[in-house]
């Protein structure tokens, strides 16, 4: 199982997306960005397919940044996924 990620050590886009990767760059540059973590494409279908360990690992994360605004973006998955988070 994979387990989300904080956007300070991502670097890949193919597997965590453009929009974490820049975050992830921006960070380390010592630019102001939220802190917050990202999913790679496995892990999304895991917590879609209401995986219990996925699901238990993305509450540990949430639990991690401020409680706040919790920006998504669901560009990895169909419609029909996104409905079911």
């Amino acid at each position: 199982m994979t387990a989300p990620v904080p956007l300070r050590e991502v670097h890949d886009a193919l597997e965590y997306g453009g929009k974490a990767a820049q975050l992830g760059a921006a960070l380390r540059a010592g630019l102001c960005v939220p802190q917050g973590f990202a999913l790679d494409h496995g892990f999304v279908a895991a917590v879609a397919a209401d995986d219990a360990a996925s699901g238990a690992a993305l509450d540990a994360a949430r639990a991690t940044v401020p409680d706040t605004t919790v920006a998504t973006a669901f560009s990895a998955m169909d419609c029909e996924q996104i409905a079911s988070v």
